[in-house]
């Protein structure tokens, strides 16, 4: 399987990369299943990831940003997010991925997931009950630095106000626009936190989003929390919503959960 998910994430990268000069990327060709726009970029290269499959006769059911749900009348599901960090993508800024997971229902059984970073190559990808890796080399979390810690956080015009508090917390702060990623780079250790916390919560994360990179962080020895702060667990549709909290140690769960609004 893991075979299967490099060709999907080799096919993808080459198609992304022979169309990135083309002036519409952003256009827009109507409403994904997700309620949003379905862009040019997402479109070409949800249509790769599903001719990959058409062409192995996989047997999954699908469940994708755009397509949105289809039945194969399969035991188990391939959660897709072509395009994560689309806006990056058209707008030029190199970084955005390729995100896969298989499981059965819901975050908590996923077990498998793959993230490739579409510029660099890179790629995160984890095997439930067999750690974590980049590329073929194993990663891991590491302890909370207290004085040289870092964060990856959402700051734009729907942040809560708490986020703007835990924005007060590291030493250095970044957003980079493409959840599938940040959360591999606090799986890695790049990144200490990834906080992600919407107001109103309509505008939060879809599994299709997170459901890789959760059990690459988890099978790196992180964890992934709702805004409530309990382990985060979600069905596989694209209705489902939720504010996401990604640490690499436990201990900087406590240090978040101090932080007063």
């Amino acid at each position: 399987m893991k075979a299967l998910f490099y060709e999907i994430a080799n096919e993808v990268e080459n198609t992304v990369k022979s169309k990135m000069k083309r002036m519409d990327l952003g256009e827009d060709l109507g409403i994904g299943a997700d309620g949003t726009p379905t862009k040019f970029i997402d479109d070409a290269a949800e249509q790769v990831c599903l001719d990959v499959l058409a062409k192995k006769e996989k047997k999954f059911n699908i469940l994708s940003e755009e397509a949105g749900f289809i039945d194969n009348n399969a035991e188990k599901i391939l959660v897709m997010d072509p395009i994560d960090g689309t806006h990056n993508a058209i707008r030029g800024i190199p970084f955005y991925a390729l995100s896969l997971a298989l499981g059965k229902s819901r975050l908590s059984n996923v077990e498998l997931g793959l993230v490739r970073n579409l510029v660099t190559g890179d790629t995160f990808w984890a095997e439930k009950g067999s750690g974590a890796f980049l590329n073929e080399s194993p990663i891991k979390t590491k302890q909370y630095p207290d004085m040289d810690s870092m964060f990856s956080l959402y700051i734009g015009e729907r942040a809560t106000p708490q986020t703007h508090n835990v924005a007060k917390i590291p030493r250095r702060g970044r957003a980079l626009g493409c959840a599938s990623l940040e959360m591999c780079l606090v799986a890695s250790g790049a990144f200490d936190v990834y906080y992600q916390n919407y107001s109103p919560s309509k505008y939060s994360m879809r599994v299709t989003d997170i459901a890789a990179s959760t059990l690459i962080l988890r099978e790196a020895g992180g964890e992934v929390f709702n805004d409530t702060y309990d382990i985060l667990d979600m069905p596989f549709d694209l209705k489902s919503r939720t504010n996401v909290i990604a640490v690499g140690d436990i201990r900087a769960l406590e240090i978040l959960r101090n932080v007063v609004v």
